[in-house]
């Protein structure tokens, strides 16, 4: 446990660190932690959300009748957005917020089955 607060302590860190340096730089980046261990930067601009809106629009779905599973802070703008956001039990704390509801089960415990299978049967 002390090793998991010390790796978040340290990704905190860094995404500090890396803001400040994108700020200096002026470039036009965001960036997400994607786990409680790694952060993910992409430019301005391209998301998950994006991409899926993007999608869904071109096939005429509605972001309304779309379930979505995440447990990353890259999944927090679309899990917010479409009609059933479901964070997985390990999500990270904002995904968790963001979400609708918050599953029983991880993503190793083979959570996206589960849910859907209760949600259909």
């Amino acid at each position: 446990h002390i090793i998991v607060n010390v790796f978040y302590v340290l990704l905190k860190y860094m995404s500090r660190l890396v803001k400040e340096k994108v700020k200096l730089l002026n470039l036009d980046y965001a960036y997400y932690p994607s786990s409680m261990h790694s952060l993910e930067i992409v430019k301005q601009g391209i998301s998950k959300f994006i991409a899926s809106y993007w999608y869904l629009a071109r096939k005429k779905i509605s972001l309304k009748e779309v379930i979505f599973f995440g447990d990353g802070g890259n999944d927090d703008e679309l899990i917010s957005n479409v009609g059933l956001g479901i964070a997985m039990k390990n999500a990270l704390d904002s995904t968790k917020r963001a979400a609708h509801r918050v599953s029983q089960y991880t993503n190793r415990q083979d959570g996206v089955y589960k849910e859907l299978s209760d949600l259909f049967n």
